[in-house]
């Protein structure tokens, strides 16, 4: 995955999650979600979490963040 906030260099993730087994923590999230018969709709993205730690961001930059296997996503702060 990669991070790119305003003109800073690019910031690069490969490999594991920094918790190493992140579906430790779905577990828990998904029995809360699912509690009472609640149903999931198909499809849903679920995050564990920051791959690249915390990235300190200004007011008027944008932040742009791509997975391969899931997309993009950019916004303007």
């Amino acid at each position: 995955m990669t991070v790119q906030i305003g003109d800073r260099p690019l910031v690069e993730a490969r490999g594991s999650h920094p918790l190493r087994h992140p579906t430790i923590a779905l577990l828990h999230w998904l029995k809360d979600n699912t509690a009472n018969g609640r149903v999931l709709p198909a499809g849903t993205i679920v995050t564990t979490g920051s791959w690249v730690g915390a990235i300190p961001v200004t007011a008027g930059e944008r932040v742009r963040v791509h997975f391969d296997a899931i997309g993009e996503v950019a916004l303007d702060l």
